[in-house]
């Protein structure tokens, strides 16, 4: 009885004893099943559930790890792009402190230039003056040589003056001059004031003639 029993529900089940490999959904209704093959089936189901669970909660820590990991490498690329920030903004206000130091260098190079071209220009007419004072210490020189000049108060209080040149060494005036070196009835040396000794184009210029 109870072979055919078995031979019965295997037959009912499609040849598939209770418990490897059939669920609950494929016994019809009205089918009957043995008790310890119903809680064989439950106790496999409930292992392989909890072996789904136990796959799920490995995931779900895996799952937690990683979502850890990338909230760590999102805060570590957050102070990564401060630092990176704060660089730039340093680099800027370096860059700020480079421009005004170029333009001030700038306006310095052309104050330089300004006052070196100043100071050519002054070297320049220094050298002009001072030709010019060679050229007039010359003829200064020149004019030493065999002149000297006076200033004279006319009857009128106008000034005359006059060149008189010294006679050579070797010369025999026909009167010896006077003392002071003006013959007597040419000039009234009471109207003479002798002066400085200066050339004889200055005079010229000075008396008019």
């Amino acid at each position: 009885m109870g072979a055919e029993a078995s031979r019965a529900q295997g037959a009912c089940c499609g040849g598939r004893p209770f418990g490897q490999g059939a669920s609950p959904e494929e016994v019809e209704e009205g089918e009957f099943m043995e008790p310890h093959d119903v809680d064989k089936l439950l106790l496999e189901n409930r292992a392989e559930v909890e072996r789904a669970l136990e796959q799920i909660g490995r995931r779900r820590t895996e799952v937690q790890e990683s979502a850890r990991r990338l909230e760590q490498q999102r805060a570590e690329a957050t102070e990564v792009a401060k630092q990176l920030e704060a660089e730039r903004q340093e680099i800027a206000g370096e860059w700020s402190r480079l421009e005004a130091g170029r333009g001030t260098l700038r306006s310095e190079r052309e104050e330089v230039q300004r006052l070196q071209a100043e100071l050519e220009a002054g070297q320049e007419a220094l050298q002009v003056e001072r030709q010019e004072v060679s050229r007039l210490r010359a003829e200064f020189q020149a004019s030493q040589k065999n002149s000297w000049w006076f200033t004279c108060a006319s009857t009128d209080g106008q000034k005359k003056c006059s060149d008189a040149k010294v006679l050579p060494h070797d010369a025999t005036p026909t009167r010896p001059p006077a003392a002071d070196g003006l013959h007597s009835e040419e000039f009234d040396p009471r109207r003479l004031s002798f002066e400085t000794r200066l050339p004889a184009e200055m005079t010229r210029a000075r008396g008019g003639g």
